[in-house]
């Protein structure tokens, strides 16, 4: 117990009024305490990304964040889902200010991001998009080893495959050109089996040939020369 000037004793000093409401505004609240860490604390393991490229959090106090922010979260939280409403600054260089933000899903983010980081690699700039076909790792990697710190020569340096592969090469398949890095994303084939099958010189039909699941059942029932020449069980077939 505290007494006021008065002599009276007072329960509280009227700092648990100051405090913010935490679970009623959430997720909402904790958005706020993570970008003033990564802004403002240099232990954060984000802060190289932040901080310490000069991107300050203008908002000073979570009421001025709420007032400015609070409504468009809720309208995109109803439209997409907590999981999938994440704080994204426009100027990917920008501060953290009403006038650079605004609620992105994850793949739009991600896309703002990737778009803005500019890499310099063998005396030549690109984004991190236009790096990955040429290094032959995707972006979402490059940007994740970005973000704990990696240097370029790093992430160049765990690619065992940029100086063996064809994935460059150029094909053209139903009036489409691109390399097999490309393709390789286009129609969900690994990108080493499509350039596996350009080596043995497939046919382009052939090299885009998904295989099909064949029910085991069926497989054990199908014929040695039906089956493509494999040595195939038959124990399922009834003797009579």
């Amino acid at each position: 117990m505290k007494k006021s000037l008065t002599g009276h004793q007072i329960k509280s000093c009227g700092c648990k009024y100051n405090k913010v409401n935490v679970k009623q505004y959430k997720n909402f609240y904790f958005v706020y305490q993570h970008l003033l860490r990564r802004c403002n604390n240099p232990k954060d393991k984000e802060y190289h990304n932040y901080g310490g490229r000069g991107i300050q959090c203008l908002w000073k106090k979570f009421e001025e964040f709420k007032n400015d922010m609070y409504d468009s979260y809720l309208k995109h939280l109803e439209k997409y889902g907590k999981e999938n409403t994440t704080l994204d600054r426009i100027n990917n260089d920008g501060n953290y200010c009403k006038e650079n933000c605004r609620w992105a899903t994850i793949k739009e983010q991600n896309q703002n991001t990737t778009r803005n980081i500019v890499i310099k690699y063998k005396d030549k700039e690109y984004t991190v998009n236009e790096l990955s076909k040429i290094i032959y790792i995707s972006s979402k990697c490059i940007y994740e080893r970005l973000s704990l710190g990696w240097s370029i020569e790093k992430i160049i340096k765990k690619n065992k495959k940029e100086k063996s592969n064809n994935y460059d090469v150029l094909i053209t398949y139903r009036s489409e050109t691109h390399n097999l890095s490309e393709w390789s994303e286009i129609t969900g084939i690994p990108v080493g089996t499509l350039s596996y099958r350009y080596n043995k010189n497939f046919s382009v039909e052939d090299i885009f040939k998904k295989k099909k699941k064949i029910n085991k059942i069926t497989k054990e029932l199908l014929s040695y020369d039906d089956y493509k020449n494999e040595i195939i069980s038959i124990s399922t077939r009834k003797k009579f």
